[in-house]
């Protein structure tokens, strides 16, 4: 096999894994904020209703 050849197909995979984990870091990173704000409204909620 051609080096050229081999290192353009791991350059490919790399990509395909790079994009994995930046999808999965975005999804938890956004779901960690979801539930800081969710927990934020309710503690706010509860302050106005004493």
């Amino acid at each position: 096999m051609d080096i050229r050849a081999l290192e353009a197909r791991q350059r490919r995979v790399l990509m395909i894994v790079l994009a994995i984990n930046l999808a999965t870091f975005a999804m938890m990173f956004l779901r960690s904020l979801w539930r800081v704000l969710r927990d934020a409204w309710a503690e706010l909620r509860m302050e106005s209703a004493a």
